[in-house]
């Protein structure tokens, strides 16, 4: 079991390389980076765009093609690229995110329907808004900017499912929980953890996440989740939203 708290940028694929030498005997990798510039095509100019794929597109790809191949020698391990309801979504205002979460929604679905022949799992986890410290400065912001007031920023959760956004800990608890033996029979999808945003537009395709949490009794029991996570904290390496890997822990950020 890997617990490798080593923190270099994940853009550069030699440094990937490095880091599957280093931590090969990793089970669980959790990918969750935040890189891509918000902006129409005419805003994000080629060398914005291509840094941004470069720093999730591209390293998502790079870590499960370099970690893929050494689970497989074992026949065992997980992989859960944490992605962005942006993916099921376009949005013509974020078009390289949109476009960038999109295809690393089809490339995680592509692997995971046929990683089972190797003994894998491969699934993708699409949150919506998400209430980390990047959220809260974003919104912060654009407070000032609309109403003259930052601390009026909890006025863009009133329209959100249940008057808020995610919290990071329940993105984390759904990641732990796929990753652990309690998910056990499940590759391939991508649940959405968006407070039914996506499920108004995609039907039964958003109501996943609240299915896959009911598919086993007992899982809602403290118990079960901290067995879970715990599980998760002694076996992966996680990239954190800076793209850089950092130590095991149940962490999420804001990912569309």
């Amino acid at each position: 079991m890997s617990r490798c708290g080593i923190t270099r940028s994940i853009s550069d694929s030699c440094n990937v390389d490095k880091l599957a030498e280093e931590c090969s005997d990793t089970e669980i990798l959790i990918s969750n980076a935040v890189a891509i510039p918000g902006g129409n095509i005419d805003a994000v100019d080629e060398t914005r765009w291509r840094a941004a794929w470069d720093l999730k597109v591209f390293s998502y790809v790079n870590m499960t093609r370099r970690f893929y191949a050494l689970m497989r020698e074992r026949k065992k391990g997980v992989i859960i690229n944490i992605i962005g309801a942006a993916g099921e979504n376009p949005d013509f205002d974020y078009v390289a995110g949109s476009s960038g979460n999109a295809s690393l929604t089809a490339f995680t679905r592509a692997i995971g329907g046929t990683a089972p022949r190797d003994g894998l799992r491969v699934l993708g986890i699409n949150p919506g808004p998400v209430l980390t410290d990047r959220l809260v400065t974003l919104m912060r912001t654009r407070a000032q900017t609309q109403f003259g007031g930052a601390e009026r920023w909890t006025e863009y959760m009133k329209p959100l499912a249940f008057g808020r956004a995610a919290k990071p800990e329940e993105i984390a608890w759904m990641a732990a929980f796929l990753a652990s033996d309690l998910s056990g029979y499940t590759t391939g999808p991508i649940v959405t953890i968006d407070g039914r945003g996506s499920s108004r537009r995609l039907g039964a395709l958003g109501s996943f996440a609240c299915s896959v949490l009911s598919a086993r009794r007992g899982f809602s029991e403290k118990g079960a989740l901290e067995d879970a996570a715990a599980q998760c904290a002694q076996q992966c390496v996680i990239i954190s939203h800076r793209g850089e890997t950092a130590a095991p822990a149940a962490a999420a950020t804001n990912s569309t």
